[in-house]
């Protein structure tokens, strides 16, 4: 028994260093200016992303109001410009369904609900829309695969088999997967980016702080919120962390 785990274990660590030494590659990451390791290249996170959204889109209805896609378009581009990785094509998506939700599909899929829309104002929006490219920028979905090998295990089988079923449970089991949300560090650091992305863009950043207050108020009296609110750090607590940012700026402040 204890030569048969031996065999085990030994196929596993030479299955990891497989793994690792082939479907994992080197990528410079433009937010913490240092070189880390995904299980896509930036071609390969676009590939992927592109798949993963099309499966979305089928399972959930788009709004179909050219005005307010266009209206988020607008938005979403001229803060994609002043992001670490403008060099994305971003393209913008509302779901016609009344939910508090936001959510970004690696290689420049950003997704708002029509209900989190039809709440905010333009400077707002331009924050929740950054946020979600701040997400995108940090790679946070590509370092929670990462993180997670028995879905790195999967994705270095599946995304070179040219089944196509195999490859849609992929597709779905790694939206499941970024789902469940982010990290809380990953949360703050995405709204530090927002911060700053909906300033250089010309959007007032202090909208922030309204919008939380939104969220906050959303929040109340559900016994248990969608993603886009559990997996967040309360809103106290992002408003405590863009309060400091607005001290940081000249003239900033919350009036």
């Amino acid at each position: 028994m204890r030569y048969k785990f031996w065999i085990k274990i030994s196929w596993f660590g030479f299955l990891t260093f497989i793994i690792f030494s082939t479907g994992c590659v080197s990528v410079y990451n433009p937010v913490t200016g240092k070189k880390e390791w995904y299980l896509f290249d930036e071609k390969g996170e676009i590939s992927w992303g592109d798949a993963m959204a099309n499966e979305f889109i089928k399972e959930n209805k788009l709004l179909d109001d050219q005005k307010r896609i266009n209206y988020i378009k607008d938005i979403g581009v001229s803060l994609a410009k002043v992001s670490h990785r403008s060099n994305l094509n971003y393209k913008f998506y509302i779901i016609d369904q009344d939910q508090m939700n936001a959510l970004a599909i690696p290689g420049g899929h950003v997704f708002i609900y029509k209900g989190l829309l039809d709440t905010v104002d333009d400077s707002e929006l331009a924050f929740v829309l950054a946020h979600e490219i701040g997400h995108i920028s940090a790679r946070h979905s590509l370092k929670k695969l990462g993180a997670t090998l028995g879905f790195s295990i999967l994705a270095t089988t599946l995304l070179r088999s040219p089944d196509q079923a195999q490859a849609k449970q992929l597709v779905n089991q790694l939206f499941g997967l970024v789902a469940k949300g982010y990290s809380r560090s990953d949360e703050l650091q995405a709204d530090n980016l927002a911060f700053n992305y909906v300033s250089d863009a010309g959007y007032d950043p202090r909208a922030a702080i309204s919008l939380f207050e939104k969220l906050k108020e959303a929040n109340k009296g559900m016994a248990r919120p969608p993603f886009y609110l559990s997996s967040h750090p309360n809103s106290d607590q992002r408003i405590k962390n863009i309060s400091s940012k607005l001290k940081e700026l000249k003239g900033g402040g919350v009036q």
